[in-house]
């Protein structure tokens, strides 16, 4: 880091180098036998992962007497489904300013799009992806950040994430307990260099003349060359050299004041009374002064800073220097801990399957070998019955096809070859479930379906996401650390006028200019104070797939809007050679805003907004004709309902009238059916009258 320039190092409690390097050397050693068990545990389940699954004697046993010894290396297609889990989510910065006010939000942005960019060039998905095998494998991963030069020919700075291969290669305070290792009081990152390598590198250091046996080299005090806090072997040997990159933590005492613009600033040994800060506006702001004590706004504050140092166990190699930040800029990614009385155990997602998948292929390999190696035809002889030739042939019957097995004495008997024991099928199947257990894993995609788009197959995947929520979210945890060191490097970093690009939350990039105060456009990102966080969501192929899929929901209900918003789709369809067709579609729609003025620019976005103020008020007459045709409606239809319930009125009056006719008459017919039995009555008594009549004036006596 060439911050040579910028460094106020003292070296509190350390007078000179040999003394330093004893201390690294201790502190070094406490970090490894603090650790050693989790160090050891994490390079088994890697080795482990890697596919070296059978104990080594075992192996060779099998091996040597022609057994299977298989292996089936299951947790590497459970770890991929992890991996890619993660690789379909997005984790990126959060920031916001801690003073009210337009300026520090739009600092905060700038920030913001800043951490991006730094994210972008320094290839932050691969380096993601190292980060999360090491710690679902190993059960521990890193982050680093660094500040180098921009360019080989300039002498601006910039930030840097990097991670290393071999999450070994760091070692920790021995008293850190924070996941991330905010509170470590240092970290140690070392690699080893041939002696050629290293003398070419560093050709006037003292290491090169030590010899092959560090421990005779007496020019060096025993406790270093040989102690129980580690020796000068553990640096240099015969053939490589150690050096360690050595960061730890210091505090020093300084003074700060509240301005009055909210901010917290340091002010060194100037007064109060004579600090002042420009605001870039022609204007400065003061120290604040409290009204009813009368007096600054102003203490003494400790401020911790790491200083980091470059060494190979007996000297410096660089010169030490400093950063103005509040811990080491290394984060932790760890796996899964657990608090173990004074000990903090910690495991990758590998620790607890081992067995499972141990016995897993114990049973398939006991299985291949029943069905592959088995005999096709074994045989039973009486001792001595058969020759040594007949004996090799009656070994090797079950590869005859066809010619005549000779035997002398009693007949060998064939004996059939044993069954496939399908309690090995069961316990087989029962190991297998178990490893999916333990990792917690589910199927990405229900069998026998097929999902109707992109965005239907991605819920379907992440189904299985929510497994393993503890490493994820230690790895968040890690990022905001990382993105939290970031902010605090920007104004180190990005101190000078300069222009630098950032990166938007779709991941389009624009120019942004610093630090000028000659230009009004420029902003001056080393003021304000700033919060950091993280915000997670889908990664920007799960976005475009989401975009696709509401743009065809939307053109198929409205194809009238294709016109406008062509070129966006065809962005996000991704097609090659499209450049030429989006660039004129968006010149035929007005959109061309590439190659414009700012004041064009600024022309077309208000034309753009009367656009949308017309479409909006035209959406609106629509709608109020549409409320009033539906209020017409309403009113005829309520008209029509009146007047079909006065009809029916009316019906049901006519129904009851035919009712009361239909009665009446009923009632006359049955009078005069009486009245007509009274007349024939009467009319068979007036005939029986006349009868009688008729009788007696035929009679003699009526005669005479």
């Amino acid at each position: 880091m060439p911050l040579e320039a910028k460094s106020r190092v003292v070296l509190e409690g350390v007078e000179n180098e040999p003394e330093f390097c004893k201390t690294v050397m201790q502190w070094r050693q406490d970090g490894l036998n603090h650790d050693d068990k989790n160090r050891d545990r994490g390079v088994e389940d890697t080795r482990y992962a890697a596919g070296y699954q059978w104990p080594l004697d075992d192996f060779k046993w099998r091996r040597d007497n022609n057994i299977p010894a298989m292996t089936f290396n299951i947790a590497f297609t459970l770890l991929k489904q992890r991996l890619n889990a993660r690789a379909r989510k997005r984790v990126g910065p959060k920031v916001a300013p801690f003073s009210p006010g337009e300026k520090y939000t739009g600092i905060a942005q700038i920030r913001e799009g800043l951490i991006r960019n730094i994210e972008m060039n320094s290839d932050i998905a691969s380096i993601d992806a190292i980060v999360s095998q090491n710690q679902l494998i190993a059960g521990i991963g890193h982050y680093e950040l660094s500040i180098d030069y921009a360019n080989a020919d300039v002498f601006e700075t910039d930030i840097s994430i990097s991670t290393d291969y071999n999450p070994w290669n760091i070692i920790w305070d021995n008293q850190s307990r924070e996941p991330t290792g905010k509170d470590a009081r240092w970290v140690i990152r070392e690699q080893t260099m041939s002696r050629a390598d290293f003398k070419k590198k560093f050709p006037k250091a003292k290491a090169i003349d030590i010899g092959e046996n560090p421990a005779q080299d007496t020019s060096y005090p025993i406790t270093m060359r040989a102690g129980p806090l580690g020796s000068l072997g553990d640096w240099i040997s015969e053939d490589e050299i150690r050096i360690a990159l050595v960061w730890y933590m210091q505090t020093r005492k300084k003074n700060i004041a509240l301005l009055t613009n909210g901010d917290v600033v340091e002010i060194g040994d100037t007064s109060p009374e004579e600090f002042v800060m420009p605001d870039g506006a022609g204007g400065f702001h003061t120290v604040v002064m409290n009204p009813q004590t009368e007096t600054y706004m102003v203490r003494e504050s400790e401020a911790r800073y790491a200083v980091g140092i470059l060494t190979n166990g007996v000297e410096y190699l660089a010169e030490p220097y400093e950063l103005e930040i509040d811990r080491v800029p290394i984060s932790r990614v760890p796996g899964w801990q657990i608090q173990a009385g004074d000990r903090v155990e910690r495991f990758g997602m590998i620790s607890f399957a081992k067995d499972a998948m141990s016995f897993y292929n114990y049973v398939k390999s006991d299985r291949i070998e029943r069905i592959v190696y088995r005999n096709r035809a074994q045989y039973e002889a009486q001792e001595d019955a058969l020759s040594r030739e007949q004996e090799a042939a009656y070994k090797n019957a079950h590869k005859l096809r066809g010619g005549v097995l000779k035997y002398r004495g009693p007949k060998p008997e064939q004996v059939q070859p044993p069954v496939v024991d399908q309690a090995a099928i069961l316990e087989t199947q029962a190991a297998q479930q178990s490893i999916f257990e333990l990792f917690d894993s589910k199927p990405n995609v229900s069998e026998g379906t097929t999902p109707s788009s992109g965005l239907a197959l991605e819920q379907q995947m992440n189904i299985a996401d929510t497994g393993g929520i503890i490493y994820d979210d230690l790895m968040r945890a890690a990022k905001k650390e990382m993105y939290r060191v970031i902010n605090q490097l920007i104004p180190i970093s990005y101190d000078t006028p300069r222009i630098v690009k950032i990166v938007g939350e779709d991941n389009k990039m624009k120019d942004t200019i610093l630090n000028d105060p000659d230009n009004p456009e420029s902003a001056d990102i080393t003021i304000g104070k700033y919060s950091v966080d993280v915000s997670t969501g889908p990664s920007l192929e799960t976005q475009r797939v989401q975009a696709i899929d509401f743009y065809q929901t939307m053109f198929n209900a409205n194809p009238e809007l294709m016109g406008l918003v062509a070129p966006e789709l065809i962005e996000l369809l991704n097609i090659p050679g499209t450049d030429k067709l989006v660039k004129a579609l968006r010149e035929r729609t007005g959109m061309a805003d590439e190659e414009m003025t700012p004041e064009q620019m600024q022309q077309a976005q208000q034309q753009q907004q009367m656009q949308q103020q017309m479409q909006q008020m035209e959406m609106r007459m629509a709608e109020l004709e549409l409320a009033k045709r539906e209020a017409e409606v309403q009113s005829k239809l309520a008209s029509a309902e009146q007047s079909m319930a006065t009809a029916e009125s009316e019906r049901a009056q006519s129904q009851e009238r035919i009712s009361k006719i239909a009665a009446n008459e009923a009632t006359a017919s049955i009078k005069m059916a009486e009245t007509e039995q009274r007349i024939n009555l009467l009319a068979s008594q007036i005939e029986k009258v006349y009868a009688e009549i008729a009788k007696i004036n035929s009679s003699p006596q009526t005669a005479s």
